[in-house]
């Protein structure tokens, strides 16, 4: 943030690191692909519950983050939530 403020910390990447996480997700679509379609949706209606359970938490570290009002940044959680339960 402007403020200079540490939000949180994480971990610096490397190529082998994008690597795995390569890997990884490959393994995880073939997964993810075998998951029927009904099962699918009421994973990602899960997903959409635990964003709109939490939005003011994510909109007070994306407002902390980029400055934007707490408020504003409700309403990209929601739509956030919205768009997962779409898919």
């Amino acid at each position: 943030p402007g403020t200079g403020e540490i939000l949180g910390e994480v971990a610096d990447g490397d190529a082998a690191d994008v690597d795995a996480a390569v890997a990884a997700a490959r393994s995880a679509f073939r997964e993810w692909a075998a998951v029927p379609p009904l099962a699918r949706a009421r994973i990602l209606r899960e997903i959409a519950d635990i964003v709109r359970r939490n939005a003011r938490e994510l909109a007070g570290l994306d407002a902390a983050n980029c400055g934007n009002p707490v408020t504003e940044m409700m309403g990209d959680a929601t739509i956030a939530a919205a768009q997962l339960e779409f898919f």
